[in-house]
């Protein structure tokens, strides 16, 4: 028609009257009337609010509301209810429930002026929806019941599909605040008759809901196997209906979290996060942050946590979701527990209640306020049975019980620990229990029993800690244990059962570490999401780009004001972006196939650690405990056991106060040296004197001490009179001794030279080294300045014997996964071969000289897990590595490595690297010049 008549205007064969009115019908064809805009904008908002975009959702639905107000005696109010309802639900999912609230009182008062009686149910229904979401929970169960009231008898009737689904959905959501005010009895009859309901018309999507809310209710009252049954069969039906599994996910985490699964959880509960967010229900991602960060808490990382608790802060804020509950929720993982608590026991939530009063019990614990703390988990532990929550009354027993044994009521304490046995079997729970039941024994005299208690403890803890794959979470669930080993070691020698307190020892230290060595390295891109390797890679080349950023602005000229915000801007976001890496690598373990396949390795009995020493070597095994220090001296024929009178707080000040005197380059080093020579060497001497070799085996704040600089009453320093190696543990030094590299002695040694990089100074002296080394090598590779690359040893490294690197080293004490060796950047590579790169090569060397600074620092977990250079390079395959505990001019350091070198050529390395420290003794005073490297491994 349009061509038509334009064609006719055009021809001439129409006079100025009918141009006019032809002019006319284009513009009416041109415009729409209401009643198509009503139908058109609406079709657009529901095909906006099916992509999850509720923003364009509500824009159109508004528009459809609108039109419709034109159509006069032709409005259809029916549509207009339901068109404000789609507006509230649009509202609901971006957390604007004051905005829902306008929009269903206003489908509420069309519905009621038009005797919509289904529809009034349905508005009641929302309301009440609203209010809870909200956190105003009372209100929203007035708007529930009202609802209740007006279709009470329909599911009993004979009536059509649509009003039983009404009563339905009327009971679900009233089950759901019941369980939100922790009346659990009310809330599983609710969900159990919209369950049945919705079986009866055969509603996919009320059963979705019904299967995951009763499953939520038996995961809190612990019934875990009927719970995961609901909740999976409730995933399988939304998979096949191709709903988001947000909601199952989280409970399923839950569920897995009560068991002590915790990895399992935090798998469920990151993909919680992920579903909420292709859904777009800002707050579902709310609640599933949250939750990520409660599975990071479980596991120990604390830090990951607050992080995640942070962000979902963020999301509340800067989103503006209007809910009280999640406020209080956030309020009491952050620390605001008063805040959580006022909000809670106003709206009648007994179990919200409940966990708020529990963690200002912890609160007032560590402020040392007990009655306060007695009193705050009495409180606890009454609105926990109000809501009969048997995991909650349980945890509430279990903080009073470690309260009362603190105050020596042991009676009392002992019947609130049995009373949590018969509540729970929440292994993290049960450890705690067998821990104080220990401390109970412990305290009446009762050493047998006491031992036999800490036993059963560390047999849970490792129950659960056996669980997890991933080395991280190893070592971060053992770090608030050790307590739990520290008692029962301390028990077993004074019983003079050394040889057992040895093996539990071994059980307490790097055993992460350890079963990294024994299993085979995993590819952690296997089966992994194509989506989460593309991440990766990009924030990979992110960061080295911030760093060639970092490095450029250190040389250009800005002004010192401008530079410094620059340097400080680029710094902050490498750091952001080195943490969302971490997290990639996380999720990239997470998704792995091969991860669950590792085990975790029982430490080796003490005779095959005795089998593996020859007749001339001798291990000194430290332990440093809360009430005293332990020494195991091991050799071929016999275990000996010295106790040394220094607690872990005296040796953390003595050891500091050490390194800065040596540090100081002064006199007074000596009387340090020596007294703390007598304190933790001279006890055991008369067994030493027969070996003229020992291996080091540090724990806690030992791992930062130079041993070889320590000095006796005649002025001889250790390394005289021994050579020296250090091992993590025993067991990570017998898997470093049964490998067998190749043979051969083809050398690589790369040097920094003269040459600055960023704010890295030259180091000239090392050139000289690498050039008088490479003299004692027939086969030989030397790489200086602009040739020592990340992309040249990534791709050779694995070709050499033995390695030499005589550059900077960087320890990051925040994140000593980015510590890193310098090396010249190239296009590829930012130079900084990092932890976390060096874990991923695959070395052949039996010998890696890392002759640069503090190369051997790295960061001590309380389960003696060392995060560091040195730990990445017995991984990447060599057994022995040679490493500095300090920063050290670049020329003594040659020296001393030269000499080494030279002598290695015709003995071992421990006896060359001894050899080396003692010529330079004669040539420098301070132990500051020789003393910081130390041989780690074989």
């Amino acid at each position: 028609m349009y061509r038509y008549l334009i064609k006719w205007i055009y021809s001439g064969y129409m006079n100025k009257v009918f141009i006019y009115y032809a002019v006319i019908i284009l513009i009416l064809l041109g415009c729409s009337t209401p009643s198509v805009l009503v139908t058109r904008e609406q079709q657009q908002g529901d095909y906006y609010n099916n992509q999850n975009n509720y923003e364009q959702a509500i824009i159109h639905y508004k528009k459809s509301l609108e039109a419709s107000a034109r159509l006069g005696m032709y409005r259809n109010p029916l549509m207009e209810s339901q068109l404000c309802r789609k507006i509230a639900h649009a509202h609901e999912a971006l957390g604007n429930f004051k905005e829902a609230l306008i929009y269903i009182n206003n489908a509420m008062e069309i519905d009621s002026s038009n005797n919509h009686q289904l529809q009034l149910i349905e508005d009641y229904r929302e309301s009440g929806k609203s209010y809870i979401m909200m956190g105003e929970i009372k209100k929203g169960i007035s708007q529930l019941n009202r609802c209740l009231d007006m279709s009470e008898g329909m599911e009993t009737s004979s009536l059509k599909t649509f009003p039983k689904k009404i009563v339905a959905d009327n009971r679900m959501v009233l089950a759901k605040a019941c369980l939100t005010l922790g009346m659990y009895s009310q809330s599983l009859e609710n969900s159990q008759i919209a369950m049945t309901l919705y079986k009866d018309i055969d509603s996919r999507e009320g059963q979705i809901e019904a299967n995951l809310f009763l499953g939520s209710i038996y995961t809190d009252m612990g019934d875990l196997h009927h719970a995961e049954n609901l909740l999976n069969y409730s995933v399988r039906l939304a998979e096949e209906s191709l709903l988001h599994t947000s909601r199952q996910h989280q409970v399923l985490g839950e569920a897995f979290e009560y068991r002590g699964e915790y990895e399992t959880a935090l798998k469920h509960k990151l993909t919680a996060l992920e579903e909420a967010k292709k859904a777009n229900i800002l707050p579902q991602i709310l609640w599933a942050t949250v939750g990520v960060g409660d599975a990071y808490k479980k596991i120990g990382d604390t830090e990951r946590a607050t992080e995640y608790y942070k962000k979902a802060l963020e999301l509340r804020e800067t989103q503006d979701i209007q809910s009280q509950s999640i406020e209080a929720s956030l309020d009491m993982r952050l620390d605001n527990f008063l805040a959580a608590k006022s909000y809670f026991t106003a709206a009648g939530a007994f179990i919200g209640s409940g966990l708020a009063f529990l963690r200002l019990a912890e609160a007032k614990a560590m402020e040392h306020d007990i009655d306060s703390a007695l009193i705050c988990n009495k409180e606890a532990e009454y609105y926990f049975q109000q809501a009969h929550i048997k995991e909650g009354i349980a945890n509430a027993a279990l903080r009073m019980s470690h309260l009362l044994v603190d105050l020596n009521k042991l009676k009392d304490a002992d019947a609130g620990l049995s009373r949590v046995l018969k509540l729970t079997a929440n292994p993290e729970l049960l450890w705690q229990v067998w821990y104080h039941k220990g401390r109970i024994h412990e305290k009446k005299g009762q050493t047998d029993s006491a031992i036999v208690s800490y036993k059963k403890a560390i047999e849970t803890i490792e129950s659960i800690r056996e669980k997890f794959t991933i080395e991280e979470f190893k070592s971060i669930y053992l770090d608030n244990k050790i307590d739990v080993y520290d008692r029962l070691i301390q028990l077993l020698i004074k019983q003079n059962r050394e040889r057992e307190a040895f093996y539990y020892s071994e059980r307490a230290r790097a055993r992460a570490f350890l079963d990294m060595l024994a299993n085979k390295k995993p590819d952690i891109h296997e089966g992994a999401d194509k989506d989460y390797i593309e991440k990766e890679q990009l924030l990979s080349f992110k960061m080295q780009q911030l760093k060639k950023q970092i490095q450029k602005s250190l040389f250009d000229f800005y002004g010192d004001a401008t530079m410094r915000t620059l340097q400080s801007s680029l710094n902050e976001e490498l750091e952001r972006t080195r943490e969302e890496y971490n997290e990639v690598i996380l999720q990239l373990k997470l998704m792995n196939s091969s991860y669950p396949s590792l085990i975790s390795i029982e430490p080796a009995p003490l005779e095959k650690i005795q089998s593996s020493l020859d007749e001339s070597t001798a291990l000194l095994e430290y332990w440093v405990g809360k009430e005293g220090t332990f020494l195991w001296i091991v050799t071929k024929k016999k275990v000996s056991i010295f106790s040394i009178n220094l607690t872990s707080g005296q040796m953390i000040d003595i050891i500091r106060k050490c390194r800065e005197v040596i540090a100081s380059q002064k006199d007074k080093e000596n009387e340090s040296l020596t007294r703390l020579y007598e304190a933790i060497i001279q006890p055991a001497e008369s067994v030493l004197n027969d070996f003229t070799s020992i291996g080091i085996i540090p724990h806690g704040p030992l791992h930062f001490l130079p041993f070889q600089a320590l000095k006796d009453k005649e002025g001889k320093f250790l390394i005289e009179k021994k050579q020296m190696f250090y091992a993590p543990s025993s067991n990570v030094y017998l898997q470093c001794k049964e490998k067998t590299p190749a043979m051969g002695e083809n050398f690589l040694g790369m040097a920094l030279g003269d040459i600055m990089i960023g704010s890295f100074f030259g180091l000239p002296g090392t050139s000289r080294e690498v050039d008088a080394i490479s003299a004692f090598y027939p086969e030989k590779t030397i790489k200086k300045k602009e040739n020592i690359t990340e992309d040249f040893f990534k791709q050779e490294a694995e070709n050499f014997n033995i390695i030499h690197l005589a550059t900077h080293g960087h320890f990051n004490k925040e994140q000593p996964l980015f510590s890193y060796l310098l090396m010249h950047p190239t296009e590829s590579n930012d130079g900084q071969l990092t932890v976390h790169e060096v874990f991923g090569l695959d070395l052949k060397a039996r010998l890696v000289v890392l002759s640069a600074c503090q190369t051997g620092l790295g960061d001590i977990s309380r389960g003696d897990e060392l995060v560091g250079l040195s730990r990445a390079f017995i991984y990447a395959g060599t057994p022995s590595i040679i490493v500095s505990l300090w920063s050290l001019a670049d020329e003594p350091a040659a020296q001393l490595m030269i000499q080494f070198h030279k002598h290695l050529k015709t003995m071992a390395a421990a006896e060359a690297l001894a050899l080396a420290q003692r010529e330079m003794i004669k040539k420098y005073k301070y132990p500051y010049y020789w003393a910081p490297f130390v041989l780690v491994g074989q």
